[in-house]
């Protein structure tokens, strides 16, 4: 509200800017999600996601810190280099670690939502959401790091059970329910709840 008054003293006819991609946007980014059993099968599904060809620049979002050195760990076991960035990191670690990835020294950035929103690194080819986020409003700010610049982006999500009540109403927010792929060789082995 404080900013509202001061852009309206400041400017005549003051102009509210959205941090969220628009529909226009958000039809440039194509989204589907994977069904995963648990956290070993949601890693596999991410190492031959990202072993992709057109996965040249992902940025694979997680809820927790502990999850990024986790899942860098991983990776690194599966013989994909990454980088990561988390809200304790301070300045200069995070500027580098966008810089490895600008640079294409790694084509994987693994990150909290700390690089949901603000952070604008070009040509992102993929967004995966290896954990849901706990809100549609995140999902929508996550999604918006690719399909940047009149491009084409691609942003995934890997759900487990647990997470099928978020992706209804993530359907709901963004007016387009998010469709079902399948990885023959992966195929989960525990049935889908009900979505609402």
């Amino acid at each position: 509200m404080r900013s509202k008054t001061l852009l309206s003293v400041c400017w005549e006819e003051p102009v509210e800017v959205s941090a969220n991609p628009s529909t226009r946007e958000r039809k440039k980014i194509h989204q589907w999600y994977y069904r995963a059993d648990d956290i070993e099968h949601k890693t596999k599904l991410l190492v031959n996601l990202l072993q992709q060809p057109e996965a040249t620049r992902a940025i694979v979002f997680v809820r927790k810190r502990e999850r990024v050195h986790e899942l860098a760990n991983w990776l690194r076991e599966a013989g994909i280099n990454t980088c990561w960035l988390e809200g304790e990191m301070v300045q200069a670690k995070r500027n580098e670690a966008i810089k490895r990835l600008t640079d294409g020294r790694v084509n994987v950035l693994i990150a909290t939502d700390v690089a949901a929103r603000g952070i604008d690194i070009p040509d992102v080819s993929h967004v995966f959401n290896f954990d849901m986020p706990r809100t549609a409003d995140t999902y929508l700010h996550r999604i918006g790091r690719t399909g940047r610049a009149g491009k084409k982006g691609t942003a995934i999500s890997l759900v487990e059970a647990h997470d099928h009540l978020l992706l209804g109403k993530i359907g709901r927010y963004i007016e387009e329910p998010l469709k079902a792929r399948v990885i023959d060789e992966l195929r989960p082995t525990t049935r889908a709840r009900a979505r609402s």
